[in-house]
């Protein structure tokens, strides 16, 4: 299984290598790019809802809150798994575009904590809009290969952040759908 995440993470990391990918990439991962879309996230919840924007926010900083925490400082520290940046075994081959961090490596909290919101979203809100669904998976894809791209993360860390997410969004929607049906029934139609 280990070469197989090598193979697939040395294909994205140096065979996709090209000058757009080097300067993109670092820019999908990083948190203030996303600043806009958050905000422009918010002014529609808000407008959309009005008062009930407030439990619909609140799930979504749950829905992230949890899921970080549960990679970060469960997981990751269980697992130990070494970032393929800092891995002694290939570290000379790692294509490295951003510096690599200290910790560890599975799963990725980025890929959890953006396919828990994109999945969340899409069994919620955007429920009733298709392109929507499909838009907000493109945004958590892209953000997690950009992960791998610069070389901080392999294919099984991404995938196993992306399921991760998307359990504790399913779990967190179905807690919150027994305790208010009525309430996120409206929100869906």
């Amino acid at each position: 299984m280990y070469d197989v995440d090598f193979q697939i993470f040395h294909f994205v990391n140096d065979g996709l290598s090209n000058t757009f990918f080097d300067w993109v990439a670092p820019v999908l991962r990083e948190k203030k790019t996303w600043i806009p879309l958050y905000i422009a996230l918010l002014i529609w919840l808000i407008y959309k809802y009005r008062k009930k924007s407030v439990l619909i926010i609140g799930l979504i900083i749950a829905v992230a809150g949890i899921t970080d925490y549960t990679s970060s400082s469960i997981i990751k520290p269980f697992v130990k798994r070494v970032r393929p940046c800092n891995d002694q075994l290939i570290e000379l081959q790692v294509n490295e575009r951003v510096t690599c961090g200290a910790g560890y490596s599975f799963p990725s909290s980025h890929a959890a904590n953006h396919f828990a919101i994109a999945f969340f979203l899409s069994l919620t809100i955007f429920r009733k809009y298709r392109l929507m669904q499909w838009l907000s998976f493109l945004w958590a894809a892209l953000i997690a290969l950009s992960q791998v791209y610069v070389g901080v993360h392999y294919p099984a860390d991404i995938f196993g952040g992306a399921v991760l997410g998307m359990l504790i969004a399913m779990m967190v929607y179905y807690v919150s759908s027994c305790l208010w049906e009525e309430y996120l029934n409206y929100i869906e139609t």
